[in-house]
């Protein structure tokens, strides 16, 4: 049965499932989701998989005494033994359930396959954190940690720690609330504890307007977080031109996408990249990559670039004649 990250908890929590398989290109994604494991009174026992074929009969083995709830993490569980894993899956007693993982599998495995077919078996894909799902977990943790957070700064942290540093993050929170004597955090608190400014989406696209207007940064008071902007402006440009550089590629070898290439083949291709461009960035781009000359984009980062380097050398200050709009309307 295929599940969302957000469900892994609660899932395994209610013994829901017997196994579960979280799999994907971001190991540490699949180790924070598994760190809110923390939270349970469980024994614990974590292997790789040469380990645990040396002691599999002792570790799975049905006992006389009563050891209570045990959970077995084996990461990287490799293709080529599905079979062996599969015998010790059909026969794992009650009060023990298996957490497989890979980052290397892919949809085409037979451990996907059959995960995903089976209906006390778990399959949590484990690509990226929705903010959505980030929230769900992270309020979780918080609720352990009996950390109250109002519903707008709920959703910037959980923004901050979308790639899934939910549980060490929830214990943070927890001693700067105590350090508070239990007075409410506030959005100063949060600034100060993270170093970490929040970019929406309309604020992410800036530099790729025609005429873009960032003097949003120059508000900011501190160099480190003009350099956090610059830096995501940086990775999404440079995810563009390789998304463009893609799909150039694609039409010289697809007469029929010479006139239109469909937005879903786009997403597939934007997916496929390596940082892949963020789900909630794909309606943009998809409306705009046809736009967008490769020459553009490389203006673009030039611009970006050169930007970085006069903030690294505190020329970037608001009376100076640097301009960051004439930087990036002269690329």
């Amino acid at each position: 049965m295929k599940i969302a990250l957000h469900e892994f908890f609660p899932s395994f929590k209610d013994k829901i499932y017997q196994a579960f398989l979280l799999y994907g290109n971001k190991p540490n994604l699949i180790e924070n989701v598994i760190n809110e494991l923390q939270n349970l009174d469980l024994r614990f026992i974590r292997t790789q998989d040469a380990e645990f074929w040396d002691q599999h009969t002792s570790l799975c083995a049905p006992t006389l005494f009563n050891v209570g709830r045990t959970v077995i993490l084996v990461q990287e569980v490799p293709e080529k033994k599905f079979s062996s894993y599969q015998s010790v899956l059909n026969a794992l007693p009650e009060n023990i359930q298996l957490i497989l993982t890979s980052s290397q599998f892919r949809q085409h495995s037979l451990w996907v396959k059959n995960f995903q077919q089976s209906p006390v078996r778990a399959l949590v894909p484990s690509y990226e954190a929705s903010l959505d799902q980030s929230i769900t977990i992270l309020k979780r943790c918080l609720e352990v940690c009996q950390v109250p957070l109002s519903g707008q700064y709920l959703k910037t942290v959980a923004q901050w720690v979308q790639e899934g540093d939910w549980v060490s993050t929830a214990k943070t929170l927890k001693l700067l609330y105590q350090a508070k004597n239990k007075n409410a955090i506030q959005q100063e608190d949060l600034e100060q504890l993270f170093h970490h400014i929040v970019m929406n989406v309309e604020e992410i696209f800036l530099p790729l307007l025609n005429k873009p207007d960032i003097t949003v940064i120059e508000y900011l008071r501190h160099n480190d977080q003009k350099l956090k902007w610059v830096r995501a402006w940086q990775k999404l440009v440079w995810q563009c031109w390789q998304l463009k550089v893609s799909l150039e590629q694609y039409k010289k070898t697809h007469k029929e996408a010479q006139e239109k290439i469909s937005a879903q083949h786009i997403a597939k291709l934007a997916t496929q990249l390596d940082p892949p461009i963020f789900f909630k960035h794909l309606p943009f781009v998809q409306n705009h990559i046809s736009k967008w000359s490769l020459e553009f984009l490389e203006k673009r980062m030039d611009a970006l670039y050169d930007l970085e380097v006069n903030i690294k050398k505190d020329l970037f200050q608001e009376n100076d004649d640097i301009s960051v709009i004439q930087m990036l309307c002269s690329a």
